[in-house]
């Protein structure tokens, strides 16, 4: 590895020294895989004024109005079933964009393309019994729901206990919850408006339990009520992110033949007999599961935006709140190093995980029978890295936008929220790691790759940051295959070797997931057309490794891979970068399309002291001097409540 020479042989662009042309090969960048026609579409609908923010709301009014605008949204987009099979980018796009206005829209949203219509087309099979239901939820004039985890399981969804018995006499099944672990846990049921649901259920036929599959369950009628033999109770509140959870319970549900969703590879005869070509339940149940791999790739998107808009807020807001300075009178928030550590690590962040995103979005769109094990490791890599990237990022820029950044109305922290049920939404992180950990452990074995000479800075340039992330990761899976190796000696509980290597393998597939976004930086930088494009983007890149490396120095350290001298330089180094970035980050918080029309974040305005102000209906005989004032005349007529109010 060469010395880093901190950028020295390129030339840094001064303030204004970009192109023209850096904007628009940013947003080329930044948004490859999403058409801007649709991007375009979906920012008109969220403009309207149904999404105005609007507070004081109770829990069940927050929930009926998301409900509202999911539905008009709907109404607008016509996105069909069609379009789902052949064409996701117009989702993308949604994702891209709903959340940031509204998260509980937005998840509603996806609930509803993503797995309720999508399972119904995919799973289907263009059978012409089933297309009432496709138009029914292509109008939304019943909210597509996914009733998959139990009460009692939850991660393993292949072991759940729902039931559907099939009766050939009538040729009808009967869905029934038989224990109190088998009650379906989470999904959006509770809120009366109609619903119709995909609910996954063990196919019991001829007393054989022939594995999960999808059935359609009406779960509540016209008028907002459950259907007969369901049961449906609200759970308890979710910090301000209002989705309607619940817990729903089936008693002798009798549900037609024809409900019964079973792909091209099975068939239940009328007499009860189920013949199919995927000869194992673990197979039928991954295919019948197939759209939530779409989910996961929509959240990691989603994901990506809201950190995007994060950062577009709290530039915005620093670039503007001023702060006493040592020499000066004040400077704005933003020139402090200690701001720049946080808010440029979170905008370099939202640059490394939107280029994943579209890495993840155009490779998924092409995805075949024999891609397929590939990209679910990549979908599943990179939903479980970049919604814990995110969700680590977010308080941070909260904390820089001080109390103001408490409030919802300038979004930060409600974005947190949301991510939360993302982490967990369309598989746990952890087991998302788990499962594309051990598809590594399986994969075939290649040469470790000589240690990198150690580097004397941390701030690495794109091509040898790659170096040290693949021998990270390249040696994490040798030290899984040896230690599980030694385990399998030891003992042959496969619970117990299994157990011991567990976080291990969490921990190689982080490292396959710092990898991967690194790639899709570096592609990025070089697909740039703009030369002093570039350099910014290397500049960001540079800050971003820079924190892996931190968060990894005493492995990369003992290994060889950094000298003492760069774990040393460490602080000086992300202060260099800072103070290199900081000329450009107003152009680089820009390339993010994103406008206060669409957020209406108060810090946000150009000026954020005069949305504030507007707040208030000031006297004539209000006055301005350095910090807000009130006239002394005034606050002697004022009674003593109102000057509480005012802050006197």
């Amino acid at each position: 590895m060469t010395k880093h020479t901190r950028h020295e042989n390129t030339r840094e662009p001064a303030h204004g020294d970009l192109s023209p042309s850096f904007a628009a090969e940013l947003e080329r960048l930044l948004f490859s895989s999403v058409r801007s026609a649709d991007t375009r579409a979906v920012r008109a609908l969220l403009e309207d004024e149904m999404f105005r923010p609007q507070e004081g709301l109770t829990t069940e009014q927050t929930t009926g109005l998301a409900y509202r605008r999911a539905r008009f949204l709907a109404s607008a987009l016509k996105i069909s079933a069609a379009e789902l099979r052949s064409d996701p980018r117009r989702l993308f796009a949604v994702h891209d964009w709903v959340p940031l206005v509204d998260g509980v829209s937005g998840t509603v949203i996806s609930i509803h393309y993503c797995l309720a219509l999508g399972s119904l087309v995919v799973h289907g099979e263009e059978r012409a019994e089933l297309e009432p239901f496709i138009a029914e939820l292509e109008r939304m004039d019943s909210v597509g729901l996914f009733l998959a985890t139990e009460l009692g399981y939850g991660n393993n969804v292949a072991a759940l206990e729902t039931e559907a018995v099939y009766d050939p006499q009538r040729c009808e099944f009967t869905l029934s919850s038989p224990t109190r672990e088998s009650s379906k846990f989470m999904p959006n049921t509770a809120l009366a408006v109609p619903k119709l649901a995909i609910v996954m259920a063990r196919l019991i036929s001829q007393n054989e339990d022939h594995g999960v599959f999808p059935f359609v369950v009406r779960l509540r009628g016209p008028d907002g009520l459950p259907c007969p033999g369901i049961t449906i109770a609200a759970l308890t509140e979710k910090p301000a992110y209002a989705l309607d959870n619940g817990i729903t319970v089936f008693d002798g549900v009798r549900i037609p033949k024809e409900h019964l969703l079973l792909g091209g590879s099975s068939v239940l005869h009328d007499d009860g007999y189920f013949e199919s070509r995927i000869p194992s339940q673990r197979r039928r149940f991954l295919s019948a599961m197939d759209r939530v791999q779409t989910g996961r790739v929509c959240f990691t998107g989603s994901a990506a935006a809201m950190l995007r808009a994060a950062t577009w807020v709290c530039v915005r807001y620093t670039a503007q709140r001023l702060a006493s300075a040592p020499g000066k009178r004040s400077i704005p928030l933003l020139s402090y190093r200690n701001v720049q550590r946080d808010v440029f690590a979170g905008l370099a962040l939202a640059y490394a995980a939107t280029f994943a995103v579209r890495h993840l979005q155009t490779r998924f769109r092409a995805r075949n029978a024999e891609t397929e094990p590939e990209i679910f490791r990549l979908t599943a890599t990179l939903k479980a890295v970049v919604t814990a990237e995110v969700s680590d990022a977010l308080p941070r820029l909260r904390e820089r936008c001080g109390a103001v950044g408490m409030l919802s109305a300038n979004r930060i922290l409600d974005y947190w929220n949301q991510l939360q049920g993302l982490v967990t939404a369309e598989g746990d992180n952890q087991l998302m790691l788990l499962k594309a950990g051990r598809q590594l452990f399986d994969s075939p074995e290649s040469p470790l790759p000589d240690v990198p000479p150690p580097a004397e800075s941390a701030a690495l340039e794109p091509r040898e940051a790659l170096l040290l992330f693949g021998y990270r990761e390249a040696r994490l899976k040798q030290e899984l295959k040896e230690s599980t190796g030694e385990a399998r000696r030891r003992t042959r509980d496969a619970l117990t070797i299994w157990n011991d290597n567990v976080n291990r393998t969490i921990a190689l597939s982080n490292a396959h997931g710092t990898r991967l976004l690194a790639e899709s930086f570096e592609s990025a930088i070089k697909a740039c057309g703009d030369e002093a494009g570039a350099h910014v983007l290397r500049l960001l890149f540079s800050l971003w490794a820079l924190a892996q490396i931190e968060r990894h120095a005493g492995w990369f350290l003992s290994q060889g891979c950094i000298s003492r001298q760069a774990v040393e330089s460490l602080p000086s180094d992300r202060d260099q970068l800072c103070a290199s970035i900081e000329p450009h980050v107003l152009e680089l918080v820009a390339a993010f399309g994103i406008d206060n029309t669409l957020l209406r974040a108060p810090i946000a305005e150009d000026d954020y002291v005069a949305a504030y102000d507007s707040f208030v209906a000031a006297p004539a005989t209000r006055r301005r001097s350095g910090a807000f004032a009130i006239d002394t005349a005034d606050q002697t007529e004022a009674s003593e409540p109102e000057l509480r109010h005012r802050g006197a």
